[in-house]
């Protein structure tokens, strides 16, 4: 936007923000205004005030195990106080021996943020929340003997909707006190490999931060901004679902190619060889947006017939276990009419 507002107040205010980036020298929010029709609000931040010294906070991580180590270890390399608590002893133990902090108990007056990093297990297909239940509980009780502003950040994978309906009103049962006015929250979930984890943190490719309101987002966002990546602060259950999202798309693509694979080891073909030309040459592998619109089924001339093509060719080689193949031609049947996309496969083109 160009131009001036004869108010104190940005124009861009009286919208509902729908998420910010930050990046280094950008803020960039983004604003709906009707269907379909956004405005944008572009900060640029003065060099002087990004180089300035960030305040150093003190941290509390709540479950020391691979996540909690490698963020613990992450912002300690920032110049933060780091203080890891876990209810294993030999974790502590370790940590201890390596000359990190460690308390089995801890005093919240000590701490201006915590970070909730244990374990969401699953058990019978069903996920866990007793590790995360009891860290609450303990945490809530500690809130309540605080009189200052505290940031209580979700690190736990968690399913859409748990900090809302879960997390905040534990924290505010246990506490006695309100989400938003006396605590901040947050939830960030992690994108952390198991072999690489501490590198990852250091090296972050991108942050999500969903927010319980501006003052947690702000918070979480400045203690992140040392690590210089792309910021996104959302809301709560964008990040819990994207965290998810993020995972099934990983184990999806990881048993594509393994289906595939089988296909080409019947076929007496190199599926190293295949691989590596589809890596470069499938739009879906080097474009990050394609196929991201979601809500409108594939279409155009070419992934329709292609995908029920090469199905009757598998079955006809008794090729039974093409049961991603056939779930994805399922999925896009349920989604409803195809639309051509010429830009898929461009009509009246023979050499495809």
């Amino acid at each position: 936007m160009s131009g001036h507002h004869q108010s104190s107040q940005p124009l861009l205010l009286s919208f509902s923000k729908i998420f910010t980036i930050y990046l280094p020298n950008i803020y960039l929010s983004v604003y709906p205004v009707y269907p379909n029709v956004y405005l944008t609000q572009v900060i640029l931040v003065r060099h002087k005030k990004m180089n300035r010294v960030v305040m150093k906070r003190n941290i509390l991580i709540i479950g020391s195990g691979a996540v909690g180590q490698a963020t613990g270890k992450g912002f300690r390399g920032k110049g933060h106080r780091v203080v890891f608590y876990d209810i294993d002893p030999n974790v502590l133990s370790r940590l201890s021996g390596e000359g990190y902090e460690v308390c089995g108990d801890y005093d919240l007056r000590e701490f201006d943020v915590s970070m909730l990093c244990v374990c969401t297990p699953t058990d019978e297909d069903k996920i866990v929340l007793d590790y995360l239940d009891s860290a609450l509980e303990k945490l809530g009780a500690k809130l309540a003997d605080i009189d200052h502003y505290h940031l209580v950040v979700v690190r736990s994978t968690s399913l859409p909707g748990t900090t809302e309906e879960r997390i905040i009103p534990m924290l505010e049962y246990y506490s006695g006190k309100k989400a938003g006015l006396d605590f901040g929250v947050c939830m960030n979930p992690e994108f952390l490999r198991a072999a690489s984890a501490e590198q990852d943190f250091a090296y972050p490719w991108l942050i999500v931060i969903g927010a319980y309101d501006e003052r947690s987002g702000k918070e979480l966002g400045e203690l992140y901004q040392p690590f210089g990546a792309e910021i996104v602060v959302t809301e709560l259950k964008v990040a819990e679902m994207m965290k998810y999202v993020h995972n099934l798309f990983n184990a999806t693509k990881i048993s594509f190619f393994n289906e595939m694979h089988m296909v080409c080891a019947e076929l007496g073909i190199d599926s190293k060889a295949v691989n590596s030309l589809v890596a470069r040459s499938a739009e879906g592998m080097w474009n990050p947006n394609y196929g991201t619109a979601a809500g409108k089924p594939y279409g155009g001339s070419c992934l329709p017939k292609d995908t029920r093509a090469f199905r009757s060719f598998a079955h006809e080689l008794n090729l039974d276990y093409m049961t991603l193949l056939d779930a994805v031609i399922k999925v896009n049947e349920e989604m409803g009419e195809q639309i051509p996309d010429k830009q898929l496969c461009p009509a009246g083109s023979l050499a495809r």
